[in-house]
């Protein structure tokens, strides 16, 4: 028997969510869809997953960081590095 990943996916976008975690259950993954990054946050404290699948715009929906937190890494990747800088703003 092959094993079960379990995998959490975070979209705003109901319609979004709901599909991809159609989609992978039907490919034999355990999914799980969290609507927020707050509830998302909280499964993350209260289950294991072993793939996180997000919305590149989730980020926008957060609250603001603290002033505390470290500035997020930065990104050098090619094509990553032009959407990180899109996606800071």
């Amino acid at each position: 028997m092959k094993p079960t990943f379990a995998v959490l996916v975070v979209d705003t976008d109901a319609a979004a969510l709901a599909g991809l975690v159609d989609l992978l259950r039907g490919a034999g993954y355990k999914a799980t869809g969290a609507p927020t990054f707050e509830i998302a946050r909280e499964l993350l404290e209260t289950a294991v997953f072993d793939l996180l699948m997000t919305d590149l715009r989730l980020m926008t929906h957060r609250p603001a960081p603290c002033r505390a937190e470290p500035d997020p890494p930065t990104c050098t990747h090619g094509d990553c590095a032009q959407q990180c800088s899109e996606f800071r703003g």
